[in-house]
C-alpha cells in the first residue's frame, strides 16, 4: 500500500540532502578538537570518503526502484530478519531525531536566549516538524528549496563579512597534528554529517524525475561538503587555535563581525541559519521515522502517528542527556562506530546480497 502520494523534483531532493548534511555544524567543534586549524582538511577528507557512501546508497536504491529501506529489507532478508534490521534502522533514526531536537533547544536556550527554558525550543522544533510531516514529503521538499537557498546565502554573507578578520597564518604549521588525531577527525566528519544521510534511503523512492539519481546525490553531497569545509576553514582563519575550545565555534566567529561600529553581534544570522538547518534535518528524520514505523506495522496511513510520536520525541529529547558536553562525548566515542555500522556496513552488506541474488537469478534464467 502506498502511504505517500507526494513526489520530489530534482531541485527538492537536492535541497533536502544538502540542507540535511550541512546542518551538522556542531560536529565541526569536535573535529576541531582533534584537527585544530586542519579541521577543514579533515572535513574535506570525510567528504571524499562519503562519495563512496553515496554510491552505495544510490546503487542500492536502483536495485529496488520505488521501494523504501523498510520495504526492500523484507525482500532481501525475509519478513522476520528484514523487519528486525528495519527496526534497528528506525531506532537509529529515532535517536538522531531526538538528539537533533535537543541540540536545537540547547543552542537557543544556552547561547542566544538564556532566560528561556530549553524545553520551550524543543517543543517548538518538534511541533514544526510534526506539522510539516502531516503535509507530506512534497511540502517538506518545497520548503527545503527556500531554506537551503537561505542557508547558502548565509554562508556566503558571513564569509565575506569576516574577510578582514581572517588571518591565513592561523593555518600554519600545516598538518602539524598526529596522524591518529587526523584519522579520528576525518572519521567523525565522514560518519556523522555524511553517514547520517542513510535516512534518504527512505525518501529516494519518491524522486519523480528522469534526470540521473546518481548525479543528483553526488552533487548534493559535494555541495553540502563544500559548505562544511568553508565553515571549518572560516572558523580556523578567524579564531585560530581558540576555535578548538569553543563548543559553538560558528557562533563565536560570527560575533566578531563589526561593520562601521553600528552593525555588531549579528547573532540573528546564526539564529536564522540554525533554525533553517535544524528544521530541514528534523522534518526529514521525523518523516522517516513515522513512515518507517507505518510501513513496518503495515498501517494504512502514517498521519495518525505524527502527534503521538511528537510527544514521545519531546520526552526523549529532554531526557537523552543532562548537559550539552555529554552530547559531544557521545559523538566522540560512540557515533563514529555506531554510525559506521548503520550507515555504511549494513547498506554495503545489503548491496552485496542484492547483487548476489541478482546474479543467481540471472544464472537460473540462462539455464
Amino acid at each position: 500500500m502506498q502511504l505517500e502520494k507526494g513526489k520530489l523534483s530534482y531541485a527538492q531532493l537536492t535541497a533536502l540532502i544538502t540542507g540535511y548534511i550541512s546542518s551538522q555544524v556542531l560536529a565541526l567543534g569536535l573535529i576541531s578538537v582533534y584537527a585544530g586549524p586542519n579541521a577543514w582538511l579533515a572535513v574535506l577528507t570525510g567528504m571524499m570518503v562519503s562519495f563512496f557512501f553515496a554510491w552505495v546508497y544510490v546503487t542500492l536504491a536502483r536495485q529496488f526502484p520505488g521501494k523504501t529501506l523498510v520495504e526492500f529489507n523484507d525482500i532481501l532478508y525475509g519478513p522476520y530478519l528484514g523487519k528486525g534490521i528495519s527496526a534497528l534502522y528506525l531506532l537509529f533514526f529515532f535517536q538522531l531525531t531526538s538528539y537533533n531536537m535537543r541540540d536545537y533547544g540547547e543552542f537557543f536556550g544556552h547561547i542566544l536566549m538564556t532566560q528561556t527554558p530549553v524545553a520551550v525550543f524543543v517543543i517548538v522544533s518538534v511541533l514544526l516538524a510534526a506539522i510539516a510531516v502531516r503535509y507530506g514529503i512534497e511540502t517538506i521538499g518545497r520548503v527545503g528549496i527556500i531554506l537551503v537557498g537561505s542557508i547558502i546565502l548565509y554562508y556566503v554573507t558571513v564569509f565575506l563579512l569576516l574577510l578582514k578578520e581572517m588571518d591565513w597564518s592561523n593555518l600554519l604549521p600545516f598538518f602539524s597534528i598526529p596522524v591518529k588525531d587526523f584519522y579520528t577527525a576525518s572519521t567523525i566528519a565522514a560518519t556523522v554529517p555524511f553517514g547520517e544521510a542513510v535516512a534518504f534511503l527512505m525518501i529516494i523512492p519518491f524522486y519523480n524525475q528522469r534526470r540521473p539519481l546518481k548525479g543528483l546525490v553526488m552533487k548534493a553531497f559535494g555541495l553540502a561538503g563544500c559548505l562544511l569545509v568553508v565553515s571549518a576553514l572560516r572558523n580556523s582563519l578567524v579564531l585560530g587555535n581558540t576555535g578548538s575550545i569553543a563548543a559553538f565555534s560558528f557562533v563565536e566567529s560570527v560575533r566578531l563581525i563589526h561593520i562601521a561600529d553600528f552593525l555588531t553581534r549579528l547573532d540573528i544570522l546564526v539564529a536564522m541559519f540554525f533554525s533553517f538547518a535544524a528544521f530541514i534535518k528534523g522534518a526529514v528524520l521525523f518523516y522517516v521515522v513515522v513512515l518507517g514505523i507505518s510501513q513496518l506495522l503495515r498501517l494504512r496511513s502514517y498521519k495518525p502517528l505524527t502527534f503521538p510520536l511528537a510527544i514521545l520525541f519531546v520526552c526523549v529529547s529532554m531526557s537523552i542527556y543532562d548537559y550539552f558536553p555529554e552530547n559531544f562525548s557521545m559523538i566522540e566515542y560512540r557515533a563514529p562506530y555506531y554510525n559506521f555500522v548503520i550507515a555504511f556496513l549494513l547498506p554495503l552488506a545489503s548491496l552485496i546480497l542484492a547483487k548476489a541474488k541478482q546474479r543467481r537469478q540471472a544464472g537460473r534464467e540462462n539455464h
